[in-house]
């Protein structure tokens, strides 16, 4: 069990903190969670689609820029 920031730091005490903040997924993110039984291939699919989606704007970006460059004349 975690315990929240305000616990553990005095305000009374003046020092240097280091805090983390860090959240844990669980190992069935894109498959059957073993426990629920639920079955969470839909963000698999939604995963790779995101990832299309930004390769595709990558490889816009990179022939727009070619354009543009070829367009300019010197």
């Amino acid at each position: 069990m975690t315990i929240p920031q305000k616990e553990q730091i005095d305000p009374e005490i003046p020092g240097y903190y280091h805090l983390i903040s860090r959240c844990v997924w669980r190992t069935f993110l894109c498959s059957l969670d073993p426990d629920t039984e639920i079955n969470y291939k839909h963000h698999r699919r939604w995963n790779e689609k995101q990832k299309m989606v930004y390769l595709l704007n990558k490889i816009k970006q990179i022939v727009d820029a070619v354009e543009t460059s070829k367009s300019k004349k010197y």
